[in-house]
């Protein structure tokens, strides 16, 4: 088992449930550092229940928009010859639970070049 830690807006949380019926919500956040092709990096984690109540965990203050920190769990299984990897979230701090407001673009503005000056 692996343990991270991870810093981003949250893009989306959704409550999911697996076949067997078992819920789990699913949450989205995206960093700051661009892809190589641009796009934001996204990050997809998922927060269990606990296991002695098997209802899912409250989210508190997490919403879309807001900055979180997530400690994250990296566990790996095998089903049926196939790996699968799971990022589940251990524990979720909201660092600012206002939405961030997106960086203003400036645009490039291009001063023309003069070559007689009137002065």
């Amino acid at each position: 088992m692996f343990t991270a830690m991870a810093y981003g807006e949250v893009v989306s949380v959704e409550l999911m449930a697996t076949q067997k019926g078992k819920e789990f919500h699913k949450i989205v956040i995206q960093d700051g550092v661009p892809t190589y092709n641009g796009d934001p990096n996204r990050l997809e984690f998922v927060l269990w229940p606990d296991d002695s109540n098997k209802t899912p965990r409250t989210l508190g203050d997490v919403k879309v928009g807001c900055m979180v920190a997530v400690q994250a769990t990296l566990r790996s299984r095998e089903y049926k010859g196939k790996f699968y990897t799971d990022v589940g979230a251990t524990k979720l701090e909201v660092l600012h639970s206002t939405p961030v407001a997106p960086p203003v673009q400036i645009p490039d503005v291009t001063v023309p070049e003069f070559d007689d000056v009137p002065f």
